[in-house]
């Protein structure tokens, strides 16, 4: 169909609950620019001492040299993303005007959470939390958030914890399925 179309009909997804949007980490306006989990990689190889690469998985995996310690990745992670001091941009601004209620974030930041002053889901757990009938705006942030860095997934043992989990995949999935 033509442009028109395609956009009524996305309009329509979203108001009937059918489309869920996903945000990512590369708006305009907030300082991350696109390619931002490669930008990430390269700035904490450099920081580092470590080998130049792409993937923000094999710099945090190298920069933890063997050891389960992730503070190094985490903190530098925070210290880009300047998430203690930055606001929600624009962009953030504008879609928390979209009057929709449930997101999904692949972003490590807060802006959208801040800017829908919503609940942020991170794990099954956290579902048992929301209390308020579903009528604030809810972000599963499916990366963690970087103010919760115990929550932040970047390494392949990470997005194995949430698979291998049974009672946090179920809660999640059960809340996602709703």
């Amino acid at each position: 169909g033509s442009t028109n179309q395609v956009l009524e009909a996305i309009g329509q997804g979203l108001e009937r609950e059918l489309i869920v949007p996903l945000v990512g980490m590369d708006f305009p306006g907030t300082g991350i620019r696109p390619g931002s989990r490669a930008a990430l990689a390269h700035g904490l190889a450099c920081e580092q001492n470590l080998a130049d690469t792409d993937s923000l998985s094999s710099a945090a995996l190298a920069s933890m040299r063997g050891r389960n310690y992730r503070r190094p990745f985490t903190e530098y992670i925070s210290r880009e993303l300047a998430v203690r001091s930055a606001s929600p941009g624009q962009i953030h601004q504008a879609l928390a005007q979209l009057n929709i209620r449930f997101w999904v974030s692949c972003a490590y930041d807060r802006f959208l959470v801040d800017a829908l002053q919503a609940s942020p889901i991170i794990t099954g757990a956290d579902t048992a939390y929301l209390s308020d009938g579903g009528k604030r705006a809810q972000v599963v942030c499916l990366l963690g958030l970087v103010d919760r860095p115990a929550s932040l997934r970047v390494i392949p043992e990470d997005y194995a914890r949430l698979r291998e989990d049974p009672r946090d995949r179920e809660l999640l999935l059960g809340y996602l399925k709703r």
